[in-house]
C-alpha cells in the first residue's frame, strides 16, 4: 500500500513495523493471534499481517474515535460482532447476538448516544501472560486508559464484573455498575446463602461497594448486581402493572443499569442497517468495511449532537456523506495515457489514486467489421 501512495510511506512504515509498541497494552504481538494447533504457523503470521493492515488492529482508529467526541459521563462496556461465517481460528458463535457467527470485538461507547470511543478484536486466546486477577480484569483495565481520573462510570455484564476489579477502578477515579455472577471471588458467602422473597432485596456495603439481590417479582430468575456508585433504594421506573394503576418500582442501580448498558448494542443495531453485504474470501475485508460503517455511525451521532431541531435520519445522512465525497472531487482532471514504456517516476502512480470514467472511443475498420461506437475505461 505505501508504494502506491508515496506520501503516506512514514505512516504506512509505522503501522506495520511496528511490531512492539512501549506500552503493554498497545499493539499485536505475535501471541495475540489464536494459536489453538488448528492452524500452521505460516497461516497465523499471515493472519497476524492482515490485522495488522485493518487500521484498527493497532490504536490509530481508536485515537480518531476518542479525540473527536468526549463521551458523556455513563460508558458501557460489551461484545460487538462483524458477521462472518468463513473459516477463521477466531470466529466466535454467541447465541445472545443477531449475527451469531462472526469476529468478536470489545467495545466502549457512549451509554446515551451509542458513539463507539474503542474498538478491539478478540484473535483468540493468547499466549501473553496474564495477571494474577485474570483476563477480564486485564481486558476492562486496558479498555478504560484515558479515562481514569475524569469521574467516569462504567456499566457492564457479569462476564466482567468482579469486587476486585471495581475496587482498582474506584481507586483510580472511575465508578462502575453492572451485574455479577455469585461465584465470583470475593463475593461474600452470606450473598449465596440467602434467599430473597418476592418483591424484598438483600444488600450488603463495606463503603465502597454494594452487592445487592433484589427480587422485584418480574425476573425468571435472581440477578446480582455489583456498584461503587448508586445506591439501592426503590424508585418509580414511570411504568404502571399491566392493567392497574400501581407503579412499577425498582433499586435505583437497576434503574440506572438497564438505562446505561446498552450503548454497545445500540450501535451494533445501527451498524448492521448498513452493513457490508457483498460476499469475500477476506476476512479482514469484511472487517475494514465494518468499521468504516462504525465511523459513519460515530459522524452520524456528531451530527445530531450539534444539530439543532430535527436532524436527518440516518440513511440520509449516509447518502448526502457519499454526494459530498464525490462532489469533493468533481473537476479532476484525468490525465490522458502517454506511449511507450511507463515512467518509474511518482508521477506514473497517479492512475493508481485517480478517478476512472467511461469513455466513448471510435472503433476503426479492421477485418471487414463495420465501425461502431465502443465505451472503454481509460486507466
Amino acid at each position: 500500500m505505501a508504494e502506491f501512495l508515496p506520501e503516506h510511506q512514514d505512516f504506512f512504515n509505522k503501522l506495520i513495523n511496528d511490531d512492539k509498541s512501549d506500552d503493554e497494552f498497545e499493539g499485536f504481538l505475535p501471541s495475540d493471534i489464536a494459536n489453538d494447533g488448528s492452524n500452521r504457523e505460516s497461516d497465523i503470521l499471515m493472519n497476524q499481517s492482515k490485522l495488522k493492515l485493518v487500521i484498527f488492529g493497532k490504536t490509530e482508529i481508536n485515537l480518531v474515535f476518542g479525540s473527536v467526541y468526549m463521551p458523556n459521563r455513563h460508558l458501557s462496556l460489551d461484545e460487538g460482532m462483524v458477521p462472518w461465517r468463513g473459516h477463521l481460528a477466531f470466529r466466535v458463535y454467541n447465541p445472545d447476538k443477531p449475527k451469531k457467527y462472526g469476529i468478536k470485538a470489545y467495545m466502549i461507547c457512549d451509554g446515551e448516544t451509542g458513539y463507539c470511543t474503542k474498538f478491539k478484536l478478540y484473535t483468540g486466546k493468547s499466549n501473553t501472560p496474564v495477571s494474577q486477577h485474570g483476563a477480564t480484569y486485564d481486558l476492562v483495565m486496558d479498555m478504560m486508559r484515558g479515562y481514569f481520573g475524569q469521574g467516569y462510570i462504567l456499566y457492564m455484564d457479569n462476564y466482567y464484573s468482579s469486587p476486585k476489579l471495581y475496587k482498582d477502578l474506584f481507586s483510580l477515579g472511575c465508578g462502575a455498575t453492572g451485574t455479577l455472577r455469585a461465584n465470583r471471588k470475593g463475593v461474600p458467602q452470606k450473598i449465596l446463602n440467602t434467599k430473597v422473597s418476592k418483591g424484598e432485596q438483600f444488600t450488603m456495603n463495606n463503603g465502597t461497594l454494594l452487592i445487592t439481590v433484589p427480587n422485584t417479582g418480574h425476573d425468571r430468575k435472581v440477578v446480582h448486581l455489583i456498584s461503587t456508585i448508586e445506591q439501592a433504594e426503590m424508585t418509580p421506573t414511570g411504568r404502571n402493572i399491566p392493567g392497574t394503576n400501581t407503579p412499577i418500582v425498582v433499586p435505583s442501580i437497576v434503574r440506572e443499569y438497564n438505562r446505561f448498558m446498552g450503548g454497545v448494542d445500540r450501535s451494533d443495531q445501527m451498524v448492521s442497517y448498513s452493513t457490508f453485504n457483498a460476499r469475500t474470501l477476506k476476512w479482514w475485508k469484511r472487517v475494514t468495511f465494518h468499521v468504516i460503517s462504525l465511523a459513519v455511525l460515530n459522524a452520524y451521532l456528531l451530527y445530531k449532537t450539534v444539530t439543532t431541531g430535527n436532524p436527518m435520519l440516518h440513511r440520509v445522512f449516509r447518502k448526502r456523506l457519499v454526494a459530498d465525497l464525490i462532489n469533493s472531487v468533481q473537476g479532476h482532471v484525468v490525465p490522458s495515457k502517454s506511449v511507450g514504456r511507463p515512467s518509474t517516476s511518482d508521477d506514473s502512480l497517479f492512475r493508481l489514486m485517480g478517478q476512472h470514467f467511461p469513455i466513448k472511443i471510435t472503433a476503426t475498420s479492421c477485418w471487414g467489421k463495420k465501425e461502431e461506437n465502443w465505451k472503454r475505461i481509460q486507466l
